[in-house]
């Protein structure tokens, strides 16, 4: 696997009284072992499969039509967890990779909270039989389409995972034009959400706008990057935030903050508290950071 050989024995220098280095390498290891459970199960389950598979048509590109909004729900479920498997695995992966010696406390506890929970992700969708009778290109080739027919009928979760760009757009269907009715889809879904008071919606405009954490590819530009409305959608965050997501919010804002004028600041600082108190007033507090697609037991 990506990054096995990089995190062994390493040298790590941090303070021992705030983030326990055994327990760092504890959770290394639990990562390691799951991803490569998983991929001996995905390589039995291919070997299984054999030319008797019949994949989905990948071609098609239509939106799927559904009797209601349940069934629609169910079937965006099935490709978004086989979707997230994916992810979480190479994403996994490629933490494992990272050197932990110059990392700060703070972002050494960051670090690990992330891997624990792709762990506990990955173990969850596992569990689940995630891909069951679906190889990931099918997915990726049928999670837009479906999650728009969801979405269509009603299903907020399904608008919110079509928003976060849960996965890049397919070969052949990420020509110009399926990329402006993507964007044209998402912030249609995206003004909704925030006018509705769902938090799912804010945290992708965190990943939408603004050069800190900004997706550098076809879906960060949903609006175009600038510092302004990373930190806007941020500081919306952090109104709601508390723990360590309130720490992490406020690391984020000074860094943004450190590049724009008191005056533009103080103007976001209004936009902010326009939109919570207009949309969020009553909302629960955030301890993390909201998922767009979450994986629950009803589904995303």
């Amino acid at each position: 696997m990506r990054g096995e050989g990089n995190c062994k024995n390493e040298a790590v220098d941090y303070d021992v009284d705030k983030i326990s280095a055994r327990h760092l390498l504890d959770v290394r290891s639990a990562v390691k072992a799951v991803l490569f459970t998983t991929l001996v199960f995905a390589v039995g389950e291919s070997n299984a499969r054999g030319r008797d598979h019949d994949p989905l048509d990948a071609a098609t590109t239509e939106v799927p039509f559904f009797a209601d909004v349940s069934a629609a729900h169910r079937r965006a479920t099935e490709l978004v967890d086989c979707v997230q498997l994916d992810t979480a695995k190479k994403d996994a992966e490629f933490r494992l990779s990272w050197t932990t010696q110059r990392m700060s406390v703070r972002d050494l506890e960051r670090h690990e909270r992330v891997l624990e929970g792709l762990k506990a992700m990955i173990e969850k969708l596992e569990a689940e039989q995630a891909c069951a009778g679906l190889t990931v290109e099918e997915a990726n080739s049928h999670v837009y389409p479906t999650l728009l027919a969801a979405a269509n009928l009603g299903d907020a979760s399904a608008a919110a995972c079509y928003a976060s760009a849960v996965a890049p757009l397919p070969k052949g269907q990420n020509s110009r034009e399926d990329i402006q009715a993507f964007r044209t889809n998402a912030n249609a879904f995206v003004k909704n959400g925030i006018d509705n008071g769902d938090w799912r919606f804010v945290e992708i405009m965190t990943q939408a706008t603004g050069k800190l954490g900004h997706r550098y590819d076809w879906f960060g530009h949903l609006e175009p990057p600038t510092r302004e409305q990373g930190y806007r959608y941020r500081k919306l965050l952090r109104l709601a935030a508390t723990g360590n997501l309130a720490n992490d919010l406020d690391d984020e804002l000074s860094l943004l903050g450190a590049h724009l004028s008191p005056e533009v600041v103080q103007a976001m600082n209004r936009q902010a508290q326009n939109d919570f108190d207009a949309h969020f007033r009553n909302s629960r507090r955030l301890t993390e950071r909201p998922r767009a697609c979450e994986v629950d037991a009803g589904g995303f």
